[in-house]
């Protein structure tokens, strides 16, 4: 992959994130996977941009900016870029996770 990284997300009880980032691994064991999106539409994230809920984005607390993951659940797939903090590894934009997962399950 020519961004040097890929990710493997599973939603469910646990969700479990594997990441192969520069050659090294990383697992993660995350109790959920959420969405953030309709209070923060249209505000400034943490590196400027303006929030878009349906753009396909993520916020974490440990990725750098503008990292690139592609999220795979129960053979569907997104891929997403990093611009934003949050309290999660991952939390995607509203548009992000629904093309993966019902809303009402994040």
């Amino acid at each position: 992959m020519s961004t040097g990284v890929k990710a493997l997300l599973a939603l469910g009880a646990t969700a479990i994130l594997s990441l192969t980032l520069f050659a090294q691994q990383y697992t993660w064991h995350e109790p959920e996977i959420r969405w953030y999106g309709n209070q923060y539409h249209g505000r400034t994230t943490a590196n400027g941009e303006i929030f878009n809920e349906n753009a396909l984005t993520f916020a974490s607390n440990w990725y750098p900016f503008n990292t690139r993951l592609k999220i795979l659940h129960n053979g569907k797939s997104v891929s997403v870029r990093c611009n934003d903090r949050g309290p999660n590894e991952i939390e995607l934009s509203k548009g992000a996770f629904g093309k993966i997962e019902e809303l009402k399950k994040g």
